[in-house]
């Protein structure tokens, strides 16, 4: 299966990529950069992406279509948490969220 993962160089989303490579899928990842996971398996196949913004979500998408895609992306804030600080993670939930299924719900038929 050809499955993508948003959040990929996450806690959840490293783990949850190894297990799949080691199931043998093929695996896109999806995340801003890779410089949280510099040593990421070559299998990896990594598209930079911000799931936040529409035009990156439709330019990876262009590229292909995936079997899966699994939203695990989140935007963590270091320190004391404010609601200036919180915005970037409710900004995933909510827009990384709907991009996301917008393109599942435009490249197949559900």
């Amino acid at each position: 299966m050809d499955i993508w993962v948003a959040g990929a160089t996450g806690v959840l989303g490293r783990s949850t990529v190894r297990r799949l490579l080691s199931a043998g899928h093929a695996v896109t990842g999806l995340a801003r950069s890779t410089a949280k996971w510099p040593d990421a398996p070559q299998e990896m196949r990594f598209i930079p992406c911000d799931v936040t913004s529409t035009g990156a979500v439709l330019r990876a998408f262009s590229e292909s279509t995936p079997d899966v895609i699994i939203h695990m992306a989140s935007a963590t804030p270091e320190g004391k948490p404010t609601p200036r600080t919180l915005e970037p993670g409710d900004n995933v939930r909510r827009f990384g969220t709907e991009n996301l299924l917008e393109m599942a719900r435009t490249r197949h038929a559900f």
